[in-house]
């Protein structure tokens, strides 16, 4: 029981370690710098939300 359990740790811990080595890289080399640029050049919205400077999003008045 108690060799399962160690397994079982040690599997969760390879597995995230290799994730960030790996993955979290990768999704890092995605992001786009917001320094002296608006929110607007880079990212859009559709329907009804709208995305302001401040970076909030502002959905239209009603129920959710």
């Amino acid at each position: 029981m108690l060799l399962n359990k160690v397994q079982n740790v040690f599997w969760i811990y390879f597995f995230a370690c290799v994730f960030f080595m790996t993955g979290s890289s990768l999704l890092a080399s995605d992001w786009v710098p917001l320094i002296s640029r608006k929110l607007s050049d880079n990212w859009t919205t559709k329907g009804a939300w709208t995305l302001q400077d401040d970076g909030v999003i502002h959905l239209p008045e009603r129920e959710y």
